[in-house]
């Protein structure tokens, strides 16, 4: 029983390749959402609470990134 429990704990420790592929996927569609926000005039973007700076850091992150997650973080500190 405490051999199954390790290799239980074992497998939910460590991610899947299919879950990694999935979310690095994931994350490349929102940062081409980001260039898609990034083509936006700059009133556009205050409406929506953006500056062009925070687009700009957003679309730095590596693919490993969630870049939506990071703009959450830019509108709220305001």
């Amino acid at each position: 029983m405490r051999e199954y429990a390790q290799f239980i704990a074992s497998r939910e420790v460590q991610p899947s390749a299919w879950s990694i592929v999935s979310n690095l996927l994931h994350n490349w569609r929102a940062h081409k959402e980001i260039a898609k926000l990034s083509k936006f005039d700059d009133h556009m973007l205050r409406d929506i609470g953006l500056a062009r700076g925070d687009l700009r850091c957003a679309g730095s992150l590596p693919l490993s990134v969630n870049p939506v997650h990071a703009l959450k973080g830019f509108t709220s500190r305001g």
